[in-house]
């Protein structure tokens, strides 16, 4: 583990930023400008369009692979996405010569689930179609990664094609009732996330579904036929129980695949910190993409 690494597991612990994560998912900052098109690296060909008024972004280099990377960002399903995923996409566009398309998904608590997944849904498909004769994966942090799973669920109850052969989940938020009885174990562990402020927000997310539905907590769905899944958690993180549990389903799934990494000391949804495992991360994933 890296000094940065450590500093910014203490440090957040010092400054109890449990707390303040919690004031950011029940007060939410809107228009932040992270994903505003002229911010992207202007190699980069870029094209924004939208879904029921909801933003996709789609960037690629010109010697771009047909191997296309759909992003969900994390955030709890009530903030919008950082400065550091659209750095993410960059690194898998520029670097990795992936195509990469960005879904601004409805966000609570303007939205709810099932807004949520209809919009995320619908753009899968638009994207296919703008992009006929890719190879489609997913990538999705932190509640992102719960989105992600869900979708895949939804794609394959629905028989659509192309269905994506590869996803990434990186410290994802599989069940939102956070029922799991080791979770209070590793807590003491976490500086980052509090228990109580994720239940919260995930019953603000659910709306008038059951927080159990595996559209809400993708967890508790049938996880089968779901292609091959790359799993990475951090040993300081509250969902890491979660992860293990998500591994060994997975692993028992006909038609779905895992390989699973737990990170030694790293804290939740580390690949958008300002740390060099991020980068190390992000090219493992690349690479999971592109073998």
């Amino acid at each position: 583990m890296s000094f940065s690494s450590e500093a910014l597991r203490i440090g957040a612990k010092v400054c109890k930023l449990d707390k303040v994560v919690d004031k950011w998912f029940h007060e939410p900052p809107r228009n932040t400008g992270a994903m505003q098109v002229d911010k992207f690296d202007k190699r980069l060909e870029l094209e924004q369009w939208d879904v029921k008024g909801f933003k996709i972004i789609t960037l690629k280099m010109k010697n771009s692979l047909d191997s296309h990377v759909i992003v969900l960002h994390g955030g709890a399903y009530t903030m919008e996405a950082v400065s550091t995923h659209r750095k993410i996409m960059e690194i898998f566009a520029r670097d990795g010569h992936l195509k990469v398309s960005f879904i601004d998904y409805p966000l609570a608590p303007e939205n709810s689930a099932s807004t949520t997944l209809s919009v995320v849904f619908q753009a899968y498909q638009e994207i296919a179609t703008r992009n006929k004769g890719d190879q489609f994966c997913l990538f999705g942090d932190s509640a992102g990664g719960g989105l992600a799973l869900a979708l895949l669920q939804m794609l394959r109850d629905n028989g659509i094609k192309p269905f994506p052969i590869k996803t990434a989940l990186q410290s994802p938020w599989l069940d939102v009732t956070m029922s799991n009885k080791k979770v209070k174990e590793v807590k003491k562990y976490d500086p980052i996330l509090s228990i109580q402020g994720l239940i919260d927000a995930g019953k603000q997310y659910a709306g008038d579904m059951d927080t159990r539905d595996p559209l809400i907590s993708p967890l508790f769905g049938n996880l089968g036929n779901l292609g091959s899944v790359l799993l990475l958690a951090g040993t300081h993180e509250v969902f890491l129980p979660d992860c293990e549990l998500l591994n060994k389903k997975l692993s028992k799934s006909a038609g779905s695949t895992v390989e699973f990494h737990i990170i030694d000391k790293m804290v939740h949804d580390w690949v958008i910190m300002p740390i060099k495992e991020a980068k190390q991360t992000i090219m493992k994933i690349v690479d999971f993409y592109n073998k």
